[in-house]
């Protein structure tokens, strides 16, 4: 998505989707693009407060009015500087050339039990159709989630890389426009023996949803057919970040939940050294 992309998403008064847009765009570039990411969860987090009215209560319509301005005004800031940093900057999609990769997960060969994979929920009590497994024809896996309410689903594909780029497919089953419930994640971990993410403490923090340290990408609603979609993730300068998860989610870090369900299928990752 271009320059003009985003602002026509801002002046449509869409500036969730211009968040996520955005978040995606950065998270191809490192150096300053990890400060730009970092400000614009601020930006966004702030953004979703102030239209909850959670932690603005007490301000008057005038102030409240400013605060929305000066969010804005910060978000087209950043969309000049990250648009600059495009421009000098080769994305880590043109580095891939130059550096050596090699596929260290690829879902067609998944068997039942694998245990790099797992399922997930919270909030409420786990049933089979929350998440399922089945095969298509070729027999490769497609993994079905799905939420009936608010609870949290998710699928967990452990990996032991911290750089390189996550490719897949997936195709949104349920999807409320009021609601952008369904998010891929990329999670950097301190170990995924423990299973506790960088940032965090303990397993299940509550707050891991929000980490600064995720990558995520909004899945895209009102598809009639399968989307490609590629992440690329780099947590090789992310303090104590010794292996990653590819991590789709339904209302996890996200700030209005509901049902909702996806399925993804052809699932590869590689390693960038």
């Amino acid at each position: 998505m271009d320059k003009n992309s985003i602002h026509n998403l801002i002046a449509s008064n869409k500036l969730d989707a211009a968040f996520s847009e955005l978040l995606s765009i950065t998270a191809n570039y490192g150096g300053d693009a990890n400060t730009y990411k970092k400000s614009l969860i601020v930006l966004s987090n702030q953004f979703n407060e102030l239209k909850q009215k959670k932690i603005i209560g007490t301000l008057t319509p005038n102030e409240k009015s400013i605060l929305n301005n000066q969010i804005l005004d910060r978000t087209l800031n950043l969309i000049d500087e990250i648009f600059k940093l495009i421009e000098s900057t080769s994305s880590i999609n043109a580095k891939e050339q130059s550096h050596s990769e090699k596929i260290v997960y690829n879902s067609s060969d998944f068997m039942l039990y694998d245990n790099k994979v797992t399922f997930g929920t919270i909030g409420h009590k786990f049933h089979e159709y929350n998440a399922q497994s089945e095969f298509d024809s070729n027999k490769n896996i497609i993994w079905k989630l799905f939420a009936k309410d608010e609870e949290q689903v998710g699928l967990n594909i452990f990996l032991d890389t911290i750089k390189g780029y996550v490719s897949f497919d997936y195709y949104p089953t349920h999807f409320n426009t009021t609601k952008d419930n369904l998010i891929f994640f990329m999670i950097p971990m301190k170990s995924n023996d423990s299973v506790i993410e960088v940032g965090a403490e303990i397993r299940r923090d509550p707050k891991n949803g929000f980490s600064p340290f995720r990558i995520r990408k909004v899945a895209k609603p009102f598809s009639d057919k399968w989307i490609s979609e590629k992440i690329y993730f780099d947590f090789s300068e992310t303090p104590e970040a010794k292996e990653s998860v590819f991590a789709p989610r339904i209302n996890e870090g996200c700030p209005r939940v509901g049902n909702g369900g996806f399925k993804i299928r052809n699932v590869k990752v590689f390693s960038i050294k």
